[in-house]
């Protein structure tokens, strides 16, 4: 009677640490990827005292705190099933080890491939230079306006001059040729390239 009920005290105890496991992995992995950024303390073994994401700057590595939470939670769930069903921690430990490993190899493919997908939201003065818009206030000689520019995909309001102080009025299409901080130095487009 008492051997059956330890048995069963630690049958419920291996399963709630499986359990625990998958749960903790899972609430570390949301919280990760929801909260962490790119430097949110992950590091890879190739890539120690870097920013912490993989070498090629796509995404956190396999030994990332993204990626071992991954794997626990994998680890966690199949181990808990596992010993649920057949009741041997060896063969629920092992079979959670290699899922928790495939779980997270898929998971952090998933995550490189969105990480890879994102826009970035910084624009150098090199993106600038070639963008085409329209003058939304004009530029009087030897003065400043504001251009309205498509750089990278997005529309940009800066504040415009012209490189030798020439006027440019409201609504004429113009190309940047050199950027100065926050200002843009532009040129009218001619007829053929505005076009």
């Amino acid at each position: 009677m008492i051997g059956s009920i330890l048995g069963s005290l630690k049958e419920l105890t291996i399963e709630l640490i499986f359990l625990s496991l998958c749960i903790s992995g899972s609430m570390v992995s949301g919280f990760s990827l929801f909260f962490g950024g790119e430097g949110d303390g992950d590091f890879d073994a190739h890539d120690v005292g870097h920013d912490g994401d993989d070498h090629d700057g796509h995404g956190p590595g396999l030994f990332s705190v993204k990626g071992l939470a991954l794997l626990v939670t994998g680890f966690g769930a199949i181990g808990f099933i596992v010993q649920n069903y057949t009741g041997k921690v060896l063969v629920a430990s092992v079979s959670g080890l290699l899922f928790g490993w495939v779980f997270a190899l898929i998971g952090l493919t998933f995550i490189r491939f969105f990480v890879s997908h994102q826009a970035s939201s910084h624009i150098s003065s090199e993106d600038m230079i070639g963008a085409q818009g329209i003058i939304t206030t004009s530029i009087p000689k030897n003065g400043q306006g504001e251009a309205s520019l498509s750089v990278l995909g997005r529309q940009m309001n800066l504040i415009a001059r012209t490189e030798n102080g020439t006027p440019i009025e409201y609504g004429a299409r113009v190309k940047v040729v050199r950027t100065e901080g926050g200002t843009v130095t532009v040129m009218r487009l001619t007829e053929n390239e505005a076009a």
